[in-house]
Protein backbone atom coordinates (compact mmCIF):
# COMPACT_ATOMS: atom_id res chain seq x y z
CA UNK A 1 0.00 0.00 0.00
CA UNK A 2 2.90 2.56 0.79
CA UNK A 3 4.16 2.36 -2.90
CA UNK A 4 0.64 2.62 -4.21
CA UNK A 5 0.17 5.77 -2.15
CA UNK A 6 3.82 6.98 -2.97
CA UNK A 7 3.19 6.14 -6.93
CA UNK A 8 -0.26 8.99 -6.07
CA UNK A 9 1.98 11.34 -4.80
CA UNK A 10 4.45 11.32 -7.34
CA UNK A 11 1.79 11.68 -9.83
CA UNK A 12 0.23 14.56 -7.47
CA UNK A 13 3.46 16.53 -7.80
CA UNK A 14 3.43 16.19 -11.39
CA UNK A 15 -0.01 17.94 -11.58
CA UNK A 16 1.04 20.36 -9.04
CA UNK A 17 4.11 21.54 -11.41
CA UNK A 18 2.28 21.65 -14.03
CA UNK A 19 -1.46 23.21 -12.99
CA UNK A 20 -0.12 24.93 -9.70
CA UNK A 21 -0.02 28.78 -9.26
CA UNK A 22 2.79 28.45 -6.68
CA UNK A 23 4.34 25.26 -6.35
CA UNK A 24 5.73 26.37 -3.12
CA UNK A 25 2.59 26.72 -1.17
CA UNK A 26 2.64 23.09 -1.72
CA UNK A 27 5.03 21.90 0.07
CA UNK A 28 3.76 21.71 4.01
CA UNK A 29 0.86 19.84 2.31
CA UNK A 30 3.05 17.36 0.42
CA UNK A 31 5.38 16.32 3.30
CA UNK A 32 2.32 15.26 5.39
CA UNK A 33 1.00 13.21 2.45
CA UNK A 34 4.56 11.57 1.95
CA UNK A 35 4.97 10.97 5.70
CA UNK A 36 2.47 8.34 4.69
CA UNK A 37 5.03 5.92 3.48
CA UNK A 38 7.62 6.09 6.60
CA UNK A 39 5.38 6.31 9.22
CA UNK A 40 4.92 3.08 11.35
CA UNK A 41 2.03 4.06 12.63
CA UNK A 42 -0.47 4.32 9.63
CA UNK A 43 -4.06 5.09 12.14
CA UNK A 44 -2.04 8.60 13.51
CA UNK A 45 -1.42 9.24 9.64
CA UNK A 46 -4.90 8.72 8.69
CA UNK A 47 -6.48 10.85 11.62
CA UNK A 48 -4.25 13.52 11.14
CA UNK A 49 -4.50 13.96 7.37
CA UNK A 50 -8.44 13.49 7.62
CA UNK A 51 -8.30 17.26 8.23
CA UNK A 52 -6.02 18.53 5.49
CA UNK A 53 -8.40 16.81 2.48
CA UNK A 54 -9.89 19.29 0.10
CA UNK A 55 -13.35 17.57 0.64
CA UNK A 56 -13.07 18.38 4.55
CA UNK A 57 -11.43 21.38 4.53
CA UNK A 58 -13.89 23.59 1.85
CA UNK A 59 -17.08 21.52 2.68
CA UNK A 60 -16.27 23.48 6.24
CA UNK A 61 -18.00 26.91 6.13
CA UNK A 62 -15.30 28.20 8.79
CA UNK A 63 -12.81 26.41 11.56
CA UNK A 64 -15.30 26.90 13.75
CA UNK A 65 -17.76 24.48 12.09
CA UNK A 66 -15.06 21.96 10.96
CA UNK A 67 -14.34 20.41 14.41
CA UNK A 68 -10.61 20.48 13.89
CA UNK A 69 -8.48 18.55 16.27
CA UNK A 70 -5.42 18.51 14.69
CA UNK A 71 -5.47 21.10 11.85
CA UNK A 72 -5.02 25.07 13.06
CA UNK A 73 -6.93 27.76 12.48
CA UNK A 74 -4.18 29.38 10.58
CA UNK A 75 -3.34 25.95 8.38
CA UNK A 76 -6.90 25.29 8.11
CA UNK A 77 -7.21 28.78 6.43
CA UNK A 78 -4.09 28.50 4.23
CA UNK A 79 -5.28 25.42 3.16
CA UNK A 80 -8.67 26.59 1.97
CA UNK A 81 -6.62 29.33 -0.17
CA UNK A 82 -4.61 26.42 -1.09
CA UNK A 83 -7.30 24.62 -2.99
CA UNK A 84 -9.38 28.02 -4.36
CA UNK A 85 -6.51 29.02 -5.92
CA UNK A 86 -5.67 26.28 -7.76
CA UNK A 87 -7.22 23.89 -10.51
CA UNK A 88 -10.30 21.34 -8.55
CA UNK A 89 -8.17 18.31 -9.98
CA UNK A 90 -5.05 18.79 -7.65
CA UNK A 91 -7.47 19.07 -4.64
CA UNK A 92 -9.59 15.73 -6.52
CA UNK A 93 -6.07 14.38 -6.95
CA UNK A 94 -5.60 15.24 -3.13
CA UNK A 95 -8.26 13.53 -2.11
CA UNK A 96 -7.84 10.14 -3.78
CA UNK A 97 -3.91 10.17 -2.73
CA UNK A 98 -6.24 9.96 0.90
CA UNK A 99 -8.57 7.15 -0.14
CA UNK A 100 -5.75 5.25 -1.62
CA UNK A 101 -4.04 4.81 1.85
CA UNK A 102 -7.15 4.87 3.63
CA UNK A 103 -10.41 2.79 2.50
CA UNK A 104 -8.52 -0.16 2.99
CA UNK A 105 -7.31 0.64 6.58
CA UNK A 106 -9.91 -1.13 8.78
CA UNK A 107 -11.14 -3.97 6.69
CA UNK A 108 -8.00 -5.57 5.93
CA UNK A 109 -6.60 -5.90 2.70
CA UNK A 110 -7.52 -8.95 0.80
CA UNK A 111 -7.64 -10.32 -2.92
CA UNK A 112 -4.88 -7.59 -3.61
CA UNK A 113 -6.82 -4.26 -2.19
CA UNK A 114 -8.93 -3.98 -5.09
CA UNK A 115 -10.51 -0.57 -3.64
CA UNK A 116 -7.30 1.28 -3.82
CA UNK A 117 -6.30 -0.07 -7.16
CA UNK A 118 -9.44 1.03 -8.63
CA UNK A 119 -8.81 4.54 -6.85
CA UNK A 120 -5.35 4.54 -8.31
CA UNK A 121 -6.54 3.92 -11.67
CA UNK A 122 -9.02 6.48 -11.75
CA UNK A 123 -5.78 9.28 -11.01
CA UNK A 124 -4.05 7.31 -13.63
CA UNK A 125 -6.99 8.15 -15.77
CA UNK A 126 -7.15 11.95 -14.84
CA UNK A 127 -3.65 12.21 -15.81
CA UNK A 128 -4.44 11.06 -19.09
CA UNK A 129 -7.35 13.29 -19.21
CA UNK A 130 -5.85 16.45 -18.77
CA UNK A 131 -2.35 15.44 -21.07
CA UNK A 132 -0.48 14.97 -17.48
CA UNK A 133 2.80 12.75 -17.59
CA UNK A 134 2.56 9.61 -15.79
CA UNK A 135 5.48 8.86 -13.46
CA UNK A 136 7.47 5.58 -13.95
CA UNK A 137 6.41 2.99 -12.18
CA UNK A 138 9.57 1.41 -12.03
CA UNK A 139 10.33 3.74 -9.28
CA UNK A 140 8.01 2.54 -6.75
CA UNK A 141 8.04 -1.01 -8.10
CA UNK A 142 10.41 -2.63 -5.59
CA UNK A 143 7.75 -1.23 -2.44
CA UNK A 144 5.99 -4.47 -2.48
CA UNK A 145 2.40 -5.24 -1.74
CA UNK A 146 3.69 -8.53 -0.01
CA UNK A 147 5.71 -6.53 2.53
CA UNK A 148 4.32 -6.34 5.78
CA UNK A 149 0.55 -7.81 5.29
CA UNK A 150 -0.02 -5.88 2.03
CA UNK A 151 0.82 -2.57 3.79
CA UNK A 152 4.77 -2.64 2.81
CA UNK A 153 7.67 -1.57 4.91
CA UNK A 154 7.98 2.08 5.59
CA UNK A 155 10.49 3.91 3.29
CA UNK A 156 12.39 6.58 3.07
CA UNK A 157 10.49 9.17 0.33
CA UNK A 158 12.56 12.00 0.07
CA UNK A 159 14.05 10.21 -2.99
CA UNK A 160 11.26 9.97 -4.80
CA UNK A 161 9.71 13.86 -4.19
CA UNK A 162 10.22 15.78 -7.65
CA UNK A 163 8.88 18.97 -5.35
CA UNK A 164 10.53 18.61 -2.03
CA UNK A 165 13.52 16.76 -3.38
CA UNK A 166 14.90 16.22 0.49
CA UNK A 167 16.23 13.59 2.57
CA UNK A 168 13.68 13.25 4.96
CA UNK A 169 14.61 10.50 8.17
CA UNK A 170 11.73 7.91 9.10
CA UNK A 171 9.32 9.51 10.95
CA UNK A 172 6.77 7.64 13.76
CA UNK A 173 4.48 10.40 13.66
CA UNK A 174 2.71 12.97 11.79
CA UNK A 175 5.22 15.61 11.54
CA UNK A 176 3.84 18.88 12.41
Amino acid sequence: MRGRVAFAIMCLEEAVLRLAQDVSWWEWLLKRLWSYTSTADLDEWQENAAELIPSVVVASEDYADGGFERLTADEFTNLRELYASNDPLLGQMVDLVFEIGTLEMFGGLENGAPVSLEKLSTLVRLMAEHSLCEPEVSVVASKSFAQCHGWGSPFEWGPLSRILMVQIPFCSTFDR
